[in-house]
C-alpha cells in the first residue's frame, strides 16, 4: 500500500504550513502547528494505491489517531 497526495483540512479550509512524515508505506505523522479546539474538524484526505494483488475486494481497515502537547 502506497500513501500519497495528503491533504489537511481545518474547519473545511486547506490548513497551510502543515508538516507530514511519512512513517512506513503505510502510515503517517501530521504535525498541524494549530491549536485546536472541541469545535473544530480536522480531516485528512489521501490517495491510497494497494500495492498487494491479495488485497483486491478485501476489507481494509483504517486506523487513525490523534493527540495534542497538552493531552
Amino acid at each position: 500500500m502506497k500513501i500519497s497526495k495528503i491533504n489537511v483540512r481545518l474547519n473545511g479550509e486547506t490548513l497551510e504550513g502543515t508538516e507530514i512524515e511519512q512513517e512506513t508505506d503505510n502510515s503517517f505523522v501530521i504535525h498541524t502547528g494549530a491549536d485546536l479546539t472541541i469545535e473544530d474538524k480536522l480531516e485528512v484526505f489521501y490517495t491510497v494505491v494497494f500495492t498487494d494483488p491479495e488485497l483486491h475486494n478485501q476489507d481494509i481497515i483504517n486506523v487513525a489517531t490523534a493527540k495534542g502537547e497538552n493531552t
